[in-house]
């Protein structure tokens, strides 16, 4: 896994978990000149199936990042969500596109 150019003295707003570094991100969008964030989900060290979504912060005057993560759903809850996720961007694009 890549090192991040920022410290890992990060925070978190629930325990930390195996892994948390590491995720699918989905998202990413500039907060003010110096602060963005980047989103996605993560298993972490879960070995069932079950997933939990992130929103990392990254503040480069600080040089810090504060991730807030939500608690796990569980693996069929997690696919349900990624198929209605999925169906909505389709149909956006849908509707977009040539």
């Amino acid at each position: 896994m890549a090192r991040s150019p920022l410290p890992r003295s990060s925070t978190s707003r629930r325990a930390a978990r195996p892994g948390s570094r590491t995720g699918d991100c989905d998202g990413a969008f500039w907060l003010a000149n110096e602060r963005f964030a980047i989103t996605g989900t993560s298993a972490g060290g879960d070995t069932t199936g079950a997933r939990y979504a992130f929103v990392r912060v990254f503040d480069l005057n600080a040089g810090t990042v504060v991730e807030y993560q939500t608690a796990p759903a569980e693996s069929l809850a997690f696919k349900a969500f990624r198929a209605a996720r999925d169906s909505a961007w389709t149909a956006y694009f849908r509707t977009r596109l040539p």
